[in-house]
């Protein structure tokens, strides 16, 4: 284990491997988590979605993005 610096992505305790999870095909599900994630992100939502998708991309499905795991300290908006 070390100690990070910001920007991080830390706490993949709730994450969904090769699969999404079930509630994943519900649109209105995902519409709704999606717009309390960019409230949360604010200005720094496109860099944290983006970061998401290249989990997905490898068959991470990361569904617990809160600053106090993803630390965006330091990027340009």
């Amino acid at each position: 284990m070390e100690i990070v610096q910001a920007p991080y992505l830390i706490d993949f305790g709730k994450v969904y491997l090769d699969h999404p999870p079930s509630y994943w095909s519900d649109p209105q599900m995902r519409e709704n988590i999606y717009a309390e994630w960019r409230e949360r992100f604010e200005e720094h939502w496109e860099e944290v979605a983006g970061v998401m998708f290249m989990l997905q991309k490898y068959g991470i499905y990361y569904v617990d993005p809160r600053e106090s795991n993803i630390n965006t300290q330091g990027l340009e908006p």
